[in-house]
């Protein structure tokens, strides 16, 4: 959002970074329901596809793990997963 806050000023609409944190925290609770209803839907899956990527977190200093999940032909969606750790408890 830092980012994207200097090419919006840039661009001459000075839009504070905590504005842009409200609206991405507003569309992410407008978005929960839909985003559980794919979950249900790709776990629904005969075969699910699963990968996990490392990605660094600066507060605290620490690894986390950024998941994707492909469901299979009757159920193609696919849904974003971030966990603390790589456990088994995280994709079940």
């Amino acid at each position: 959002l830092n980012r994207q806050t200097a090419i919006l000023a840039r661009e001459g609409w000075p839009i504070p970074r905590s504005t842009l944190c409200d609206h991405l925290r507003a569309c992410g609770r407008l978005l929960g329901p839909l985003y559980r209803l794919m979950a249900d839907r790709a776990r629904a899956s005969h075969a699910i596809h699963a990968d996990e990527t490392p990605v660094a977190l600066l507060r605290p200093w620490r690894s986390a793990y950024a998941w994707v999940y492909l469901g299979d032909g009757a159920n193609s969606y696919t849904v974003f997963d971030l966990t603390a750790g790589r456990g088994k408890e995280h994709p079940e």
